[in-house]
């Protein structure tokens, strides 16, 4: 049964409806260019800077170094510390939070530096030498 709130609300929706007066909507003309037109825009918003599209992939951790400047002490990440991140990526049968990363232009042996996920970095890469070879990092790079 609805309650008093929500029939009212119902028959404030329907109340200026007249069921004989609404005809098949026709196709407008030019809805093409509308959309090429609303591509074009959206373009436009990327270029400016006033909105900011971001890319996710998957890499191999491998290829992956970290920051100088990251804040956590990557020797010190194990299995206990990142025990929970580890549970929670083989149950999800994927990582779920992209590490922030940036392209590596200076070092043959890597494409990316780490910026921000370290833990994530470490728990992808344990995973992969732990019967997990199919995982692979997920990034986000800026």
């Amino acid at each position: 049964m609805m309650s008093k709130k929500n029939a009212n609300f119902a028959a404030d929706l329907v109340a200026g409806i007249d069921p004989g007066a609404q005809a098949p909507a026709a196709r407008r003309p030019g809805i093409g260019a509308s959309v090429l037109a609303g591509r074009e825009s959206r373009l436009a918003e990327l270029a400016t800077g006033s909105v900011v599209s971001r890319t996710h992939e998957l890499v191999d951790p491998a290829r992956c170094r970290m920051w100088v400047g990251h804040n956590r002490e990557y020797a010190l990440l194990n299995e206990e510390r990142c025990a929970d991140l580890i549970e929670s990526i083989k149950a999800q049968g994927k990582q779920e939070m992209p590490a922030i990363v940036r392209r590596v232009k200076d070092d043959p042996a890597f494409d990316f530096e780490v910026i921000c996920g370290a833990r994530r970095h470490w728990t992808i890469s344990w995973l992969r030498a732990h019967n997990y070879p199919d995982f692979r990092f997920l990034v986000d790079i800026r």
